[in-house]
């Protein structure tokens, strides 16, 4: 996607969010427990197989011009419930943090590349 989005000019940019079956320093709330966390969630094997890779091609990735991002540690000083189901979704405050995080890094590539 990269490369046809660079051909075209219009910049790419790839985040790698945060997933609650992926383990960071993040403390979950007990509210998130009971409804965020799932010992039986189908996303379970796929996220811990497939994080690991993903995040062990970052820094090839940047180094070749594409920009992403790992945001995998984005709500590990979050206090609040961010998660509001087994999957993946976050609540509003996880929305925002997310939000803030993804405009944030893309404000910074825009502004390096004048």
């Amino acid at each position: 996607m990269n490369q046809i989005l660079s051909s075209r000019k219009i910049k790419y940019f790839h985040l790698i969010q945060p997933n609650q079956y992926y383990p960071t320093k993040r403390v979950f709330t007990s509210k998130e427990k009971e409804i965020a966390i799932s010992k039986d969630s189908p996303y379970i094997e796929g996220v811990k197989k497939g994080y690991p890779v993903l995040l062990s091609k970052v820094a090839d990735l940047q180094k070749a011009g594409v920009n992403v991002f790992s945001g995998v540690n984005i709500l590990d000083n979050t206090k609040e419930t961010v998660y509001k189901d087994a999957c993946c979704h976050y609540n509003s405050v996880g929305e925002e943090v997310l939000a803030n995080y993804v405009s944030s890094s893309i404000i910074k590539v825009v502004r390096e590349s004048k």
